[in-house]
């Protein structure tokens, strides 16, 4: 439920169901208490549906548009608020069974003078000592989130969303098809990547050499934008190749491995559906004489029985030949036979070419050592390098300009959307419930090395991890596997301390994208909210006080709505009566050096999960 939210698909039918399944199932007891919540609440799921169709277009402009992210952000607050409302009711009525039903009754007959007076009845103080029961401000909350969520939706035309028709964002419709083909763009040549090249062509020819049948796999992973797609076509377009080999298919793969679909283009039937075994005939047919070169390109797959199916008939040639399978998931390379070329060191190469153009970096003495500098903030991402090193070219004769970039001022550059393009191409294709868990990792400071069983608790606290699909298995278990799934897709990367043994660590550029969804969570050091984003709108804070004064933490004064609170201070313990003000934390961590006793405000924190 929190999941849907957090990734911003607001209150989706998650929140809304479950708050109809919640409050509607006492009507039967104390129908009074509920028909008047009734209308706000069909209401506020009708708006919500018709907003959730564009939440795919959404989604991928709010990465270019800030108008868009801010509609993002706005639909996020309110599912945010539709939970607040949840969970207070739960309150309430665990609170009033705790009471008995005499207080429980005395509560339904105030809210029904209430409604049908249209007046609180302060006059009567000793028959209803408090003018607004839960009841009625629950009920005022919603008519608040219905109006705000109908500014929502008249917002929408304004910024040109499109909707789609499909039902709900899953990790086959949250991202555009990209197909592919062989044909090469000469407008972005190949750089840096001759050596690989090589290797992989010397296998496709030395299979047509052999006087036995062999077939070779070599599986190529990365993010998206590493230049997969582009080393596939050289090769695929290289002379020597094409005169070696007897038959080569491009094969664009994408979201969902269709093995009967890619056999029949195989055999030039057109996609037209055929049986099983007579596919694998006419393939077996197809590549009996000579060697051959089939590339899979983009390819999701993680069935090994469905790349078993596919693989049968290419291994009967006489010839052998070579597959190439280009995907952005490593868990492909994990499902199939395979010699793997991961391609994350490649960037300071190919940023020297860009940079330099084939000059040689000696001749820019100083130039050379500053970019040393500027490809350790390109950790693991050769798109980013070629970008920058092509933007730096420009200013050979300009040192200022390239220790600007080396600074991180190139963030804040018209190249910015471009970096985040390469990582948003590989978050869009995340399943849903992979991407509150990643955005999450924003609240990590960067650099910052973290333990897997730490981040998935936390994740579990937040809602984020979802037990239902997967019956009675542990939620730590289901929350590993969303975190090896992350580690797969080169989102989080595994690390050996020296002290500490296996750490994880999420590169800074990655970092940056993840900052940039979160717009629910903020990094502050005892300072205001950035990003135009007001302390209402923050349900994730990490502050880091390290030499600041104990005053200047009153900051947290501002924040109401907090879900998470990470504190680290090396000064003075800060007043901790201020957490009693968090009603809604769920997560709370304290790293204080003068921290003497556990704060007694954390006994009100009644939704704290870790």
């Amino acid at each position: 439920m929190a999941a849907a939210i957090a990734t911003g698909i607001i209150a989706d039918s998650g929140v809304v169901d479950v708050m109809k399944d919640y409050i509607f199932s006492r009507a039967k007891e104390e129908f009074k208490s509920v028909w008047y919540l009734k209308d706000e609440i069909n209401g506020i799921s009708d708006l919500v549906k018709t907003i959730k169709r564009v939440d795919e277009d959404a989604e991928k402009k709010q990465l270019q548009k800030e108008d868009v992210r801010n509609w993002v952000r706005d639909r996020k607050n309110a599912g945010y608020d539709m939970e607040d409302v949840l969970d207070d009711y739960r309150v309430m009525v665990s609170t009033e069974d705790r009471q008995g039903v005499v207080t429980r009754w005395m509560g339904l007959a105030k809210d029904g003078l209430y409604l049908v007076c249209g007046i609180p009845l302060s006059c009567c103080p000793d028959i209803i000592p408090a003018p607004i029961t839960p009841r009625i401000e629950i009920a005022h909350r919603l008519r608040s989130i219905h109006k705000n969520l109908d500014g929502i939706k008249q917002r929408e035309a304004k910024l040109s969303l499109v909707q789609h028709s499909g039902g709900g964002s899953n990790e086959s419709d949250a991202t555009t098809s990209r197909e592919t083909s062989s044909l090469e763009d000469k407008e972005r040549p190949m750089i840096g990547r001759n050596e690989l090249k090589t290797e992989i062509k010397e296998a496709l020819l030395n299979s047509s050499r052999a006087s036995t049948s062999k077939l070779s796999i070599v599986c190529i992973v990365g993010v998206g934008g590493m230049g997969k797609t582009t080393l596939a076509q050289n090769i695929f377009n290289d002379e020597d190749v094409k005169a070696a080999s007897s038959f080569m298919e491009w094969l664009y793969v994408g979201d969902k491995f269709d093995c009967q679909g890619l056999l029949n283009k195989i055999t030039g039937n057109g996609g037209q559906p055929r049986d099983l075994n007579v596919l694998h005939l006419n393939v077996a047919e197809k590549i009996k004489k000579g060697s051959f070169l089939i590339v899979l390109d983009d390819a999701w797959l993680d069935n090994g029985e469905e790349w078993g199916r596919f693989l049968r008939p290419l291994s009967q040639g006489d010839k052998g030949g070579v597959i190439i399978v280009t995907s952005r998931n490593s868990t492909v390379a994990n499902a199939i036979p395979h010699r793997t070329k991961n391609l994350y060191e490649l960037e300071k190469m190919i940023f020297k070419s860009w940079a330099f153009m084939g000059q040689e970096a000696e001749t820019y003495p100083d130039l050379k050592h500053i970019s040393e500098k500027v490809v350790q903030k390109l950790k693991g991402v050769p798109l980013a390098a070629s970008i920058v090193g092509g933007f730096l070219h420009k200013h050979l004769e300009d040192e200022h300009e390239w220790r600007s970039v080396a600074d991180d001022g190139w963030l804040h550059s018209d190249e910015e959307n471009v970096v985040d393009r390469v990582v948003g191409l590989s978050y869009l294709h995340l399943p849903l419930h992979l991407k509150p868990c990643f955005a999450y990792c924003a609240m990590f400071p960067k650099g910052f090395l973290f333990d897997k069983e730490t981040t998935v608790r936390m994740w579990i606290a937040q809602g984020y991890v979802n037990q239902k699909p997967r019956g009675n298995k542990l939620m730590e278990h289901i929350g590993s596997g969303y975190f090896n799934d992350l580690c797969q897709r080169s989102f989080l990367h595994l690390q050996h301390h020296e002290f500490y043994g296996d750490r994880y660590i999420m590169h800074d550029l990655i970092h940056d994208f993840a900052v940039k969804v979160f717009t629910e969570g903020l990094q502050v050091g005892a300072s205001d909210t950035e990003d135009g984003a007001s302390p209402e709108e923050i349900r994730h804070l990490s502050v880091y006080c390290n030499g600041t004064e104990p005053q200047e933490l009153k900051i947290l004064d501002n924040f109401k709505k907090l879900r998470t609170l990470m504190l680290e201070s090396t000064i003075a313990a800060p007043p901790m009566d201020v957490l009693a003000k968090f009603k809604y934390l769920r997560l709370l961590v304290l790293d204080v050096d003068e921290l003497s006793e556990f704060p007694d405000s954390i006994r009100h924190l009644q939704f704290l999960q870790y």
